[in-house]
């Protein structure tokens, strides 16, 4: 016969009425502790009820067992002390000191996966949805030290460590935007004494390592590699031609290629030959920017911006671009709100489809990485480049090409729409001594 909650009156009847409701939850008491601990039925993990005792006032058990009830099949969180729990059971209209709903993995995804469409452009929530499927996956318990030693799966030095501190933080928005309060479970200061920490040991590891920066970058072609490789490619293959072309020539990211506009001449001088890529609502950029050829005969050869209007046409219905309202990214942007110009959400996507067409459509592109004066040598190892590799093209080029050394780093940073310390990252190792030395000769005034 199933139990009834208001005949419970010793142990042995919590005890029954938590089987008889299949309760995830059992309560356990231990010779060797006077505290009453629960035992996770669907992660075997056992918790200390401390400082419920385990042997001595049924009242309070039978009120944790009422708590057991009402958690149900959800994740608990224990970071709530279990004494706020109980008294909140009594009388929901208490005010609990950092009061937390007890959520669950499931409960925290949905929420966060309607903040991030609602936030953020789908390339960037990408990695925060893949950590909470494994969250979700690993049932990691719901309080920090849980949560902390999952973070540490990853080497602390690593990226994918740092990812998870940055999925962490989108969570913690995420809760804090809905019920006001930041969760307990994933405190912005622990956050932050982690993420210092990451830094520290990641300077530590690429301190004395001056290739660690080209490590992804697989090769860097020269312009005669990249030419014999055009010329060598099918009729079938005019599109691909022309964007790859177009995405070395001017150091563009993949998915820009969609974005991208010619730039009409005016008074400034080869104006024409320019291109304008917009900023960050259509993006990575975070502001527009302007890029200038690194070989302007290819203009000509490859027809790149003859053939723009009808080639970008073609590559918009290979690969289609989603654009959502800037104020909430889960809605189509409205064409007669003159103040919401739109988003562009997959980019990420778009990218993508541009990296599988050279890996899978096309004939191995090859190249070796050049020493820092550019050059390589015959007996280099050369390797199956991605097309990002042509954007590292554009850049290693203007620090290497003798016909660019008027070009500055800021130029050069600029014309690739990100920041002078992030191409210092990224090309540091190609950017010349002579480059360095211009510059502090320029900045310092020697005194008379």
């Amino acid at each position: 016969m199933k139990r009834s909650r208001n005949k419970i009156r010793d142990w042995d009847d919590v005890v029954g009425f938590l089987m008889d409701i299949d309760a995830r939850y059992m309560v356990r008491r231990y010779t060797k502790s006077p505290f009453l601990s629960i035992r996770d039925k669907q992660t075997k993990k056992q918790y200390s009820l401390k400082p419920i005792k385990a042997f001595k006032n049924i009242d309070q058990i039978l009120s944790v067992s009422r708590l057991i009830e009402h958690v149900g099949n959800q994740e608990w969180n224990l970071d709530i002390p279990i004494l706020d729990q109980l008294a909140y059971l009594d009388n929901p209209n208490l005010e609990i000191d950092k009061e937390q709903p007890l959520y669950s993995w499931n409960d925290i995804s949905k929420i966060t996966i309607e903040y991030l469409d609602k936030t953020q452009k789908r390339s960037s929530a990408k990695n925060t949805k893949a950590d909470l499927n494994n969250l979700v996956n690993s049932n990691t318990s719901i309080n920090w030290n849980s949560i902390k030693r999952w973070v540490f799966e990853k080497n602390v030095e690593s990226r994918p460590f740092k990812n998870r501190l940055d999925s962490l933080e989108q969570i913690r928005l995420a809760l804090s935007s809905t019920n006001g309060n930041e969760p307990n479970f994933i405190p912005k200061t622990y956050l932050t004494v982690l993420r210092e920490q990451h830094n520290r040991e990641a300077r530590k590891i690429n301190k004395y390592i001056p290739t660690k920066e080209f490590g992804n970058i697989r090769g860097i072609p020269t312009k005669e590699e990249a030419e014999q490789y055009f010329d060598s490619l099918d009729k079938e293959f005019e599109l691909e031609k022309w964007y790859l072309a177009i995405q070395l020539c001017y150091g563009l990211r993949n998915h820009e290629l969609f974005h991208i506009e010619k730039v009409k001449k005016n008074s400034v001088k080869d104006s024409e030959k320019w291109i304008y890529i917009p900023g960050g609502w259509r993006t990575k950029s975070k502001y527009e920017h302007y890029a200038f050829p690194l070989y302007p005969d290819w203009i000509k050869k490859y027809k790149l911006l003859k053939n723009f209007d009808s080639m970008q046409k073609q590559l918009r219905t290979k690969a289609s671009m989603v654009i959502k309202s800037t104020r909430d990214k889960t809605k189509d942007v409205d064409p007669k709100d003159l103040n919401d110009v739109g988003v562009c959400v997959n980019n990420d996507y778009l990218g993508e489809w541009i990296g599988r067409r050279l890996l899978k459509a096309l004939p191995p592109l090859l190249a070796s990485i050049p020493n820092k004066k550019g050059l390589t040598n015959k007996s280099d190892k050369k390797e199956r480049i991605t097309a990002y590799d042509l954007r590292h093209t554009y850049a290693i080029r203007l620090a290497t090409d003798p016909r660019f050394e008027q070009i500055t780093i800021e130029q050069a940073a600029q014309a690739m729409g990100h920041d002078v310390s992030t191409h210092k990252k990224h090309y540091q190792y190609w950017i010349s001594s002579e480059e360095k030395k211009k510059q502090i000769m320029f900045s310092t005034s020697i005194p008379e």
